[in-house]
């Protein structure tokens, strides 16, 4: 019997994840259309290009203001009392409160309006890297346990090269790090990666490209994306297992 509730709680979290991951994914292009959409043109032809770039005086999105940490040696403190937590992607930490993540010099605001996810978009980062958003998820108990990256969207051409060049070589940046993928590549019939219509076959959903790195104690998931606009780009995400189980376990422990 445990072994059946064990299954479900793990069913219904798996469930809930893909669930908040299509509406990040479906906020991250509605964001894109609002803020790219210049006056008195239509929803078409889209640059697509500085998506996180928000008018904190238009949007109605709140600024988190928190004391930030300035100096090597306070920085040194928040390292320390996060020392029994696993350092995560960006030089953050797994488990870290989003006050402790602000007060490392992480500039925080809430991502989303849609959803009662605690996600947040996160700049002045300890280690970013270049034309990469960041977006981190606290969840309900306040604990770092999921941190999804989106490159700048680009103008790519009809075989996707962009972006097909950027999946190659963080594929083998994430192997390096996480061991061996499970690679989903499902092609367009007639169309494989990089052909001519491929970019075609990514905006019709026709294509596919996603690759899932399960390590120890993180599964790194990679993925393109191409929008209506002709523009591309790549999605990173990190999860905590730890966390994870942590979360199964306490559910699991209520039934």
């Amino acid at each position: 019997m445990k072994k059946y509730l064990l299954l479900g709680v793990c069913l219904l979290w798996s469930f809930n994840c893909v669930a908040q991951q299509n509406e990040v994914e479906d906020f991250f292009s509605e964001l894109v259309e609002e803020k790219q959409k210049p006056e008195g043109v239509e929803d078409k032809g889209l640059t697509a290009r500085k998506v996180f770039e928000i008018n904190p005086k238009t949007d109605n999105l709140p600024s988190i203001k928190a004391p930030k940490i300035e100096t090597k040696a306070e920085r040194e403190v928040f390292k320390k009392a996060n020392i029994e937590k696993e350092v995560a992607p960006f030089g953050l930490y797994w488990g870290a409160s989003m006050r402790d993540t602000e007060e490392a010099g992480v500039d925080l605001r809430p991502f989303t309006k849609k959803s009662e996810v605690n996600a947040y978009t996160a700049t002045s980062l300890p280690k970013p890297i270049k034309d990469f958003s960041v977006v981190v998820d606290f969840g309900d108990t306040d604990e770092l346990w999921k941190i999804t990256a989106y490159s700048t969207p680009q103008k790519d051409d009809g075989k996707a090269s962009k972006v097909v060049e950027l999946y190659k070589k963080f594929y083998n940046l994430l192997e390096k790090k996480y061991g061996v993928a499970k690679e989903n590549v499902s092609d367009a019939p007639n169309i494989m990666m990089g052909d001519d219509g491929y970019l075609e076959a990514l905006k019709n959903k026709e294509a596919k490209a996603s690759a899932s790195f399960n390590s120890g104690s993180v599964i790194a998931n990679i993925e393109i994306k191409a929008l209506q606009d002709d523009h591309t780009f790549m999605i990173l995400e990190y999860i905590s297992k730890k966390i994870t189980r942590a979360r199964e376990e306490d559910i699991l422990d209520a039934l």
